[in-house]
């Protein structure tokens, strides 16, 4: 393995510690509720307010990518988290 292979595993493994710990956070959850809303999460991108200007809702799907990206990443950062936490519970069911 090179150095350069090491340093991106490595890498790898801090930002999947990052994001199992935001997954984790009260405050990080409620600021990710505040961008769902703020930019239309559940909303459809397609809006009769701008004529179905089909730049605006480009505009609103790149922003809806964003937040599915940190909601896959969260989701996956919960599931570090349980395998982490699985044997703790294995031996609280002793």
């Amino acid at each position: 393995m090179t150095e350069t292979q090491a340093k991106k595993i490595d890498h790898e493994a801090k930002v999947k510690a990052a994001w199992a710990s935001l997954a984790l956070s009260p405050e990080f959850q409620t600021v990710f509720t505040d961008l769902q809303i703020r930019f239309g999460f559940l909303a459809p991108s397609f809006s009769a307010q701008d004529n179905f200007n089909p730049t605006a809702a480009a505009v609103r799907d790149g922003e809806k990518n964003v937040l599915r990206h940190i909601a896959k990443k969260l989701s996956f950062g919960l599931a570090v988290s349980e395998d982490d936490a699985a044997p703790e519970k294995q031996r609280e069911a002793l």
